[in-house]
């Protein structure tokens, strides 16, 4: 399956019923994951309110976690090193732990295994690694044929995505990704989609807390004229409306602009990451680049394991 074929697998990895119970009291949730793995509890972080959750990116957990701690360990291949060693500090600690993987050494440890199917990139499976976390809190279901349909809209027409694409690859451009309240985890996606598809550095800042520092660099820095700046995200906040058009005014740099489509947060997230998938595997390929390739990834892993 090439790297465009994965992409649009996304819609169809949603109509997944996959979940697990959840444990019959539990005080906060610890997800975690890096990388493609990862971004799931990003996303998962930002739509759920319930209880307390962080994200858990390294070898370590808190020190807090124990046996009132939901666990939930995402790794695509079962085999990142740090999600593994985080996982068995929480077990020893106590917590109930749930693990989300198609296979790989994460299945073999204690705790209940979620197996999803293998095949692709982490970073083309999110829906499999999402779905669980969704379905088990009972966010997905209401907006399942939604979901689908909107991130197939962007599947069947993708061409004003390409025109940007072709923009920051033929001028060299940095992308510069704001959002909106709300769609932090859409900016972290779509960042780590262009360093991984397009090979290329980007950054991810999120209104309001841009206007009270990056806002100085936006009008001074040494790579102005490089940087592509694009808002994503809509608010009913009239305030955070009128920061956005305000930093423009004061730093003179024109956004562009990514409006989600749906009717829930969840729907609104999705379509937008789905537009970031499709833009980075543009830039790529308008850069000559392969989309897929990861190899000083896989170098890196190969190496720490030696």
């Amino acid at each position: 399956m090439d790297f465009l074929e994965q992409i649009k697998t996304l819609k169809e990895q949603f109509r997944s019923d996959s979940k697990f119970p959840l444990p019959g009291e539990f005080e906060n949730v610890v997800i975690s994951g890096m990388g493609g793995s990862g971004i799931a509890g990003r996303i998962f972080q930002e739509l759920y309110h319930g209880k307390p959750i962080i994200v858990n990116d390294g070898y370590e957990i808190p020190e807090w976690v124990n046996a009132s701690t939901l666990f939930v360990a995402i790794s695509y291949s079962g085999n990142t090193e740090e999600t593994i060693s985080a996982t068995a500090k929480a077990h020893s600690a106590g917590a109930n732990i749930v693990k989300i993987s198609s296979g790989g050494k994460l299945s073999k440890l204690p705790g209940l295994q979620v197996t999803v199917p293998g095949g692709v990139q982490p970073r083309s499976a999110l829906g499999y690694l999402l779905s669980p976390l969704l379905n088990s809190f009972g966010l997905l279901s209401p907006a399942r044929d939604r979901v689908y349909r909107l991130i197939g809209s962007v599947d069947d027409d993708s061409s004003f995505l390409k025109s940007i694409a072709s923009e920051i690859a033929d001028s060299q451009l940095i992308p510069l990704i704001l959002t909106l309240p709300g769609f932090t985890s859409t900016g972290i996606r779509w960042k780590t989609q262009f360093n991984e598809n397009a090979k290329l550095m980007a950054f991810s800042l999120n209104f309001p807390e841009l206007d009270h520092n990056d806002i100085m660099a936006f009008e001074k820095s040494y790579l102005r004229e490089k940087f592509f700046p694009i808002v994503i995200g809509d608010t009913a906040n009239e305030q955070i409306t009128k920061r956005v058009r305000i930093t423009s005014e004061l730093t003179g740099f024109e956004f562009s602009t990514i409006r989600p489509r749906g009717e829930s947060l969840l729907e609104k997230v999705l379509y937008t990451i789905h537009c970031g998938d499709y833009l980075s595997y543009y830039t790529s390929l308008f850069r000559k680049l392969d989309p897929e390739d990861v190899g000083i990834i896989e170098k890196l892993k190969s190496e720490l394991a030696s």
